[in-house]
């Protein structure tokens, strides 16, 4: 079993709720003219549809809050592609999304783990092939053999699906077991 470790964080501008970043520079918002472009660069629905909703809770608030924290990473990374902003910023947001995942990983396994989840092994499993499939594809991307939207993507279509099915079932285990 792997213990907690702490989030990675780099030293990126953070924006604030006042439209500041961490900086305390201005940081405009995305014009909507920007977004159709950036929201959907595949099919017609990706990011539009990746805003925090009721439906992807699955009911275990520490793990809630680390899924919010994901999207909002996602986010970012696609508020970056639609600003412009230059290679290494992105580059920078990929590494502290690589870092958090790793992190929310570990802290779902110790959650798992703790409350005796049967399916320990194959969640954990899942989890160690999204990691390589994400190195693989980020390595693809540097490369210049993917682009980042593809990236993007992948990341997106794992998160909705993995969270609404397996990660779902930790929370039935845990609201039958009423932990």
């Amino acid at each position: 079993m792997r213990r907690w470790q702490s989030p990675l964080r780099c030293k990126c501008e953070r924006p604030t709720a006042m439209g500041r970043t961490s900086r305390g520079t201005e940081r405009p918002p995305v014009p909507s003219s920007a977004r159709p472009e950036r929201w959907n660069f595949w099919n017609g629905n990706c990011m539009s549809d990746l805003k925090w909703k009721k439906k992807y809770e699955i009911g275990h608030p520490r793990i809630d809050f680390e899924h919010r924290i994901f999207v909002d990473l996602i986010t970012r990374i696609y508020d970056a592609i639609a600003e412009k902003r230059d290679g290494g910023y992105l580059e920078r947001l990929m590494y502290e999304l690589q870092k958090y995942t790793e992190f929310h990983f570990v802290s779902e396994e110790n959650i798992m783990y703790s409350i005796g989840y049967p399916d320990y092994d194959a969640h954990v499993e899942h989890h160690r092939e999204l990691l390589e499939r994400f190195s693989q594809k980020k390595m693809e991307m540097e490369l210049g053999e993917r682009t980042i939207e593809e990236l993007l993507k992948f990341l997106v279509d794992w998160f909705l699906t993995h969270t609404l099915t397996e990660d779902r079932k930790i929370a039935s285990f845990v609201h039958g077991k009423k932990i």
